[in-house]
């Protein structure tokens, strides 16, 4: 039975956003606000939560996201994923309106290659699909309100108030995950592997913010993978504190794939020793934050990574944790997810 209701929009906001009890005071009349918890699958958890609703207008999804996909509690959204949940949001078509739209709110979804990701999210849904293509937040530090690219025409205002979005305050650290391969002995298929083909482990936990690994011939506490064989992948933003050219370092045991601002500085993905070190160097603009992501894979034996930097004017040094950090969606500081 269909439950009539007068909400007309929905808001799921994941449980990995630092202080989002705050927002439940945040948000705009007729406006139900609902958690993805992090343990559970969020598409199927929202798909739960549409069956028995009709006439909804707008759905609005506040969580950590990336260049063509956003995390939904353990499941990774994406072009590479869309497809095994199509059945399950082809569902969603039956509780929104005929002109409804789905908002994402997490930075950079929109962006590149996430374009064809929305616009594989609207053909299931029949909804219009908006997200953002940069960073999202406070002016100040150079963020905005703004979901830059639709796939169609956007009706639907935020559902948190604009005195929410300036007094909320959270930011989180690096957001770390752990891959582990289908064998894991010997780093067997590990070299050259994409980590999309990957199977997760344990997903989202929280670093200090600077990149300075040694774990010997064991393997990350708490990740639950076993030693060899295995990816850790940091994602966050990096800020740029004067302008010019900015040379970022790698040395690990073993590979190493490293982006600054979506471009990719380093690719040394195969087998090597602490003794190799890899550089490359990016021109940054001042007063900004950038996207950064290193992906490291460890082979067999020893597993350490080290990421340093050298800003305009400087000499090379660790990035300190301050200036490495996975931002909250809405915050006032900026928003990054």
């Amino acid at each position: 039975m269909i439950t009539n209701t007068p909400t007309t929009t929905i808001v799921f906001v994941n449980a990995q956003v630092a202080n989002y009890q705050n927002l439940l005071k945040q948000v705009q009349p007729d406006t139900e606000f609902l958690l993805i918890n992090a343990d559970q699958d969020g598409i199927e958890q929202i798909t739960n939560t549409l069956k028995n609703r009709q006439n909804i207008t707008s759905v609005q999804i506040i969580s950590h996201g990336g260049e063509g996909e956003i995390q939904l509690g353990r499941t990774r959204l994406n072009r590479d994923s869309i497809q095994a949940y199509r059945e399950q949001l082809e569902q969603w078509r039956k509780a929104l309106t005929a002109e409804a739209d789905i908002l994402l709110f997490g930075c950079s979804v929109g962006f590149g290659q996430g374009q064809e990701f929305l616009r594989d999210l609207s053909i299931f849904t029949g909804a219009d699909v908006a997200a953002s293509v940069d960073i999202t937040g406070n002016a100040l530090l150079g963020g905005d309100w703004d979901l830059e690219f639709a796939t169609g025409n956007i009706e639907s205002g935020i559902a948190i108030s604009s005195e929410g979005q300036q007094a909320y305050a959270g930011i989180l650290p690096l957001i770390v995950e752990y891959f582990i391969g289908n064998n894991t002995k010997e780093g067997n298929g590990v070299e050259r592997t994409e980590v999309k083909q990957w199977s997760t482990r344990s997903t989202i936990s929280n670093s200090a913010g600077l990149i300075r690994e040694d774990w010997g011939t064991g393997s990350p506490p708490n990740s639950n993978v076993n030693q060899d064989n295995f990816i850790v992948r940091w994602t966050g933003y990096v800020y740029a504190s004067s302008t010019g050219d900015y040379k970022f370092y790698e040395n690990s045991d073993d590979g190493v794939r490293l982006w600054v601002n979506n471009r990719r500085l380093i690719e040394e993905w195969n087998k090597s020793g602490l003794d190799k070190e890899n550089s490359a160097s990016i021109y940054l603009e001042g007063g900004k934050w950038y996207a950064i992501q290193m992906d490291y894979f460890d082979w067999d034996a020893s597993a350490a990574v080290n990421l340093q930097w050298q800003p305009p004017g400087s000499s090379k040094a660790y990035i300190p944790n301050n200036y490495l950090q996975q931002f909250d969606i809405k915050s006032s500081t900026r928003i990054a997810i």
